[in-house]
């Protein structure tokens, strides 16, 4: 029996399919479109789909979705797609490192599309031992605009 789910935080933000459903195959277990297995050994993962809160120094309280592929081991690579309070969104391109031993995550926003007022940032975060929450804390890029702190949280379906 085929599987198909669709699931969209904030439309469009985040759209997860099966990838056995785009292959013809059998699904067992629902995965994040362009999401990478785990290697064996049990390393760490941190690719995936993440539903996110924050609040910058202005008190603007955000949401949004984050995206993160891993690309190479140690690099990754994706895009935060914010909602600000005050009518503020936009999507964030990132790109940075992910240190496995200390589950540490240094991404910077590398462009901004479909601007509203939004500007890039540089991110310091923390994988949690369970690796379903990402915390954290940003500063506007060369200064640009407030810093502020985040949790992600994984988005998985049963």
């Amino acid at each position: 029996m085929k599987q198909f789910y669709l699931f969209s935080a904030l439309l469009p933000l985040a759209i997860v399919l099966p990838l056995a459903f785009l292959s013809g195959q059998e699904l067992t277990e629902p995965r994040v479109l362009g999401e990478k297995q785990a290697p064996a050994g049990g390393a760490l993962r941190v690719a995936g789909a993440y539903q996110l809160t924050g609040e910058d120094e202005w008190k603007i309280k955000w949401i949004g979705t984050l995206i993160i592929r891993s690309e190479k081991p140690g690099e990754i690579v994706g895009y935060i797609d914010w909602i600000g309070a005050g009518g503020q969104c936009g999507r964030e391109i990132i790109e940075g490192t992910f240190e496995i031993e200390t589950r540490r995550l240094r991404f910077t926003g590398k462009e901004i599309e479909m601007e509203n007022s939004i500007v890039r940032a540089v991110y310091q975060a923390e994988l949690s031992p369970n690796l379903k929450v990402i915390g954290g804390k940003w500063n506007g890029y060369r200064n640009q605009g407030p810093g502020g702190v985040f949790k992600a949280t994984r988005i998985e379906l049963h």
